[in-house]
């Protein structure tokens, strides 16, 4: 069986420069980016191509430059969006953030009372009409997050947790 392919660790770490430095600054012309980040202009300039045409950047400005037209990268906001959860006993919250960190869609309700799988399946269907009321396709989506109050226990196998969660006591 063939292994799918990866990106050069060379050119993985390029990307995440570009991408941080991005994250950092704002909107950011390609030479301030090679400068930024000490990769080449070259290296700069395949690195801003190939993450345009992926989708995950797009040009923000341009501005008459000494010799050209200079144009400003910035994150695609469409690009992706992360999941925040909270689960209390009490509430369900739920927010849908794009890559940018702008907050799209917040939804919150009471949790079910029956617990268990129900809470459970309260989840899926929050998390499909957050979709729907930020006109997001699931597949952006691309990491989620829960938190839930409670301590670990490591020295407890299997894992247990202490919560006023109605769930939590049912097993």
């Amino acid at each position: 069986m063939a292994k799918a392919s990866s990106p050069p660790v060379a050119r993985q770490l390029s990307v995440r420069s570009i991408m941080d430095a991005i994250l950092q600054e704002g909107p950011t012309s390609r030479a301030a980016l090679a400068k930024l980040t000490g990769l080449s202009r070259q290296t700069t300039t395949q690195v801003v191509l190939e993450l345009e045409r992926d989708g995950w950047l797009q040009v923000s400005g341009r501005m008459q430059g000494p010799w050209a037209e200079v144009h400003d990268q910035e994150l695609n906001p469409l690009a992706a969006y992360v999941l925040g959860i909270r689960l209390e006993g009490s509430i369900v919250q739920m927010a849908l953030a794009d890559i940018r960190g702008d907050v799209v869609a917040e939804m919150s309700e009471p949790t079910d009372p029956s617990g268990g799988l129900e809470v459970v399946g309260q989840l899926g269907r929050l998390f499909l009409a957050l979709l729907a009321t930020a006109k997001v396709q699931r597949d952006r989506v691309r990491f989620a997050v829960m938190g839930s109050p409670g301590v670990v226990d490591p020295e407890v196998r299997p894992y247990r947790y202490r919560t006023e969660h109605p769930a939590s006591e049912r097993h």
